[in-house]
């Protein structure tokens, strides 16, 4: 069978294992992708966005394949413009369409109601896609598929879960092909610059914030093995063929925290450096860094650390986001990571419940005492059950999230934008680079009062300073600016295609009335 994935903006490893998983059992797979332009923290423009729109290309292109079945994979994000996405190819093709995803998992509920939705796999699906398309292809009953939501005679009807796949390195490499060389002028003008390869050693998290999907699928998974490990053969393999078919030249283990379990991590980094040998980044968490683990890290090639650090205030990383961590595990982390060769990224949430202007401020004096490479904002989402949504105490917005009402960016604000807290983001990023008498001065004129509170500004002013602080230190220089020129190339690449497919239309409309 033909089967095609939607996705919007950037790669997603969870298609990318589905397809593999199709292919393995003879199905065909493609992508249908929406570049978004004009939809992101660096380039944000509402009226450009609408006008480069390019849905009539997606519809067009998806009555060309003539797919025996459609599949959308969404974030709550992304839950509305995939909506609206199905219920236009339901327009034009009588063909099911499958939901699947992080919102679809959450709240299959309100997404099976949605006629044009056939079913929803809820949880991890490779098994249960896989079992999907064998029955529709073979005429068989679907009504019995584990993990699946269906309707019959218009009512939804929901399947227990089948166990989490506990032997990860069963599956199938996640296939790359589908964005490397099926769509390669996104590999080319996203990921040129640096040739980046996204990994996963693992599945799931060992912690349980509550502002993470995590905290709500480890329930759902509960009495389950929830956090599990690839063989450190298993991702060698993946990335030697990556090395050997694409030529990337760095790479990004995606893992919720790759340095949680150290033997598995020794075991990988030692035959990383051996037989891999390319710089990589990777995302960690502060009560698992010490100074074997930086030197394991920095000996394989790790060039950047992100950490999740939330929020300065202990008081609500304990009793809102359920992070036990100390400030003197951060600092400890921090000053660690400093003396190496490795860059330190440190993740923020804005807009916390509970949180004052005081605890930003706090975490502006935090950064300019024990200064990072780089400071990323985000706005706090509230994504359906997760434990965080018990702040809510607005119905209607708890009903408009459970229901995939569209956000922005991350970084462009969302539900909990605040102009003045926008001011106070400002101060912190800027405070992790400049020197403590200036801090001072700017807290005691109370100067950021006159602080831009427009998004985009995150942007700029994280790349100027990220990239003299990394000349000043004298680190290695990660292509962070060419990211951002690569989201240039990108959007150029895609207005040039957009305007050219245009011209093709009216230019068969004209011959068609002539």
């Amino acid at each position: 069978m033909k089967v095609i994935f939607f996705y919007q903006r950037f790669e997603n490893l969870g298609i990318e294992y589905l397809s593999a998983c199709l292919k393995k059992y003879g199905h065909q797979t493609s992508l249908i992708f929406d570049p978004q332009l004009f939809i992101n923290y660096t380039l944000p423009n509402k009226a450009l966005s609408k006008a480069l729109n390019f849905r009539e290309n997606l519809l067009e292109e998806t009555v060309r394949a003539r797919p025996g079945l459609v599949c959308f994979s969404c974030a709550s994000d992304q839950f509305g413009w995939a909506l609206q996405l199905a219920e236009a190819v339901k327009k034009i093709l009588n063909v099911p369409i499958v939901f699947g995803g992080p919102h679809p998992t959450a709240v299959p509920e309100n997404v099976i109601k949605h006629k044009c939705i056939d079913f929803v796999i809820v949880g991890e699906g490779e098994e249960s896609l896989v079992e999907l398309v064998n029955s529709l292809e073979d005429g068989k009953d679907v009504t019995n598929i584990r993990n699946l939501w269906c309707r019959v005679n218009d009512r939804p009807i929901s399947n227990p879960l089948r166990p989490l796949i506990s032997d990860l390195d069963s599956l199938p490499f996640p296939d790359k092909d589908l964005y490397y060389i099926d769509r390669k002028e996104f590999f080319n003008t996203f990921h040129g610059f640096n040739n980046t390869y996204a990994v996963m050693g693992s599945r799931g998290c060992p912690k349980t914030c509550s502002y993470c999907q995590n905290s709500y699928l480890k329930k759902l998974y509960k009495g389950s093995k929830y956090l599990r490990y690839r063989s450190a053969p298993n991702i060698i393999r993946e990335l030697a063929i990556a090395k050997q078919k694409y030529g990337v030249k760095t790479i990004v283990f995606w893992d919720d925290i790759l340095t949680y379990n150290k033997e598995w991590l020794r075991e990988l980094l030692e035959r990383y450096k051996k037989e891999i040998c390319l710089p990589f980044t990777c995302f960690s968490y502060p009560d698992r860094i010490d100074k074997e683990t930086i030197a394991l890290l920095e000996d394989a090639g790790c060039r950047v650390m992100n950490f999740g650090f939330q929020s300065i205030s202990e008081n609500i990383r304990k009793n809102v986001l359920l992070r036990y961590d100390s400030n003197d595990d951060i600092i400890k982390a921090i000053t660690l990571i400093s003396r190496s060769r490795i860059l330190l990224f440190a993740d923020l949430i804005v807009g916390l419940p509970t949180e004052t202007v005081e605890d930003l401020l706090n975490t502006a004096e935090f950064f300019n005492k024990n200064k990072v490479n780089l400071i990323n904002i985000y706005w706090l989402r509230y994504l359906p059950k997760t434990e965080i949504t018990k702040y809510i105490e607005n119905k209607e917005f708890l009903n408009e999230i459970n229901e995939g009402v569209i956000y922005g960016p991350f970084q462009a604000g969302g539900s909990s934008f605040d102009k003045d807290k926008a001011k106070l983001a400002y101060l912190i990023i800027i405070a992790n680079f400049i020197p403590r008498s200036i801090f001072k001065f700017l807290l005691k004129t109370k100067l950021y009062r006159f602080f831009s509170s427009k998004n985009p500004y995150y942007m700029v002013v994280s790349l100027s300073l990220a990239l003299t602080n990394m000349v000043f230190r004298k680190k290695y220089i990660i292509p962070q600016l060419p990211v951002f020129l690569s989201f240039l190339r990108y959007h150029k690449y895609y207005i040039s295609k957009f305007l050219s497919e245009k011209l093709r239309r009216l230019a068969g409309k004209s011959l068609a009335h002539s």
